[in-house]
């Protein structure tokens, strides 16, 4: 007299499908693999963001320090400040502007090297 909850969404069933033709503990461990990997990426893309926040808003505090100590240090009272807060927040700058969503570190192409492709494809000029 139980009653078959029919609204699960396609996502579920496609995935129980594709778990159906496997053993008991293969089902298991498919399940358990493909919600650790979601999991992992997620706590991973979390935790650089955090370390890069931290790291940010750091980055002034630090240099100033710096700054602060070099002055004591050179009895040169404003300038070593002044240093380390410019230095600090170019670092604070770089810094978030490398947590931006679609942001990389990859190197990109030099930009003065052509290819053959564009090379061949313009009109020579007489």
């Amino acid at each position: 007299m139980h009653r078959q909850d029919n609204t699960k969404s396609s996502a579920s069933r496609g995935n129980r499908n594709k778990l159906a033709s496997k053993p008991p503990t293969a089902r298991r461990s498919i399940a358990l693999s493909e919600d650790c990997q979601t999991k992992q990426g997620l706590t991973r893309q979390q935790s650089a963001a955090y370390q890069g926040a931290v790291e940010a808003a750091l980055a002034v505090p630090i240099a100033a320090g710096i700054g602060w100590w070099c002055d004591r240090q050179f009895e040169s009272q404003p300038i070593g400040l002044l240093i380390g807060v410019v230095i600090g927040f170019a670092a604070m700058l770089l810094r978030v502007l490398r947590l931006r969503p679609g942001a990389t570190d990859d190197v990109s192409e030099d930009p003065d090297t052509e290819s053959t492709d564009d090379a061949d494809s313009q009109d020579p000029k007489p």
